[in-house]
């Protein structure tokens, strides 16, 4: 317990200053909020990133599909097949 509050007693000194020095506990409060802002941002949009995935892959690699591998002449087999786009 007398660890938590040493550290209290550290984060309190360089968070709150002295009436001289408000604008810099002004510019130190902005700043926390701003990481605290960034991180859970961060955390929301990699929640929804991995929830998706599976769909997203499957749109994405679903609507890659643009040829059909067929064979055209059975009377003379090809050593390659034609490649032609999908109707």
């Amino acid at each position: 317990m007398s660890s938590l509050s040493f550290s209290k007693k550290i984060a309190m000194r360089y968070l709150w200053s002295k009436r001289s020095e408000a604008f810099i506990t002004i510019i130190t409060v902005i700043a926390v909020l701003g990481v605290a802002l960034g991180v859970m941002v961060l955390n929301v949009t990699m929640s929804i990133m991995s929830g998706f995935e599976v769909e997203l892959r499957k749109n994405i690699v679903g609507k890659l599909q643009i040829t059909r591998v067929i064979e055209i002449d059975t009377e003379q087999p090809r050593k390659r097949p034609v490649l032609l786009p999908e109707e």
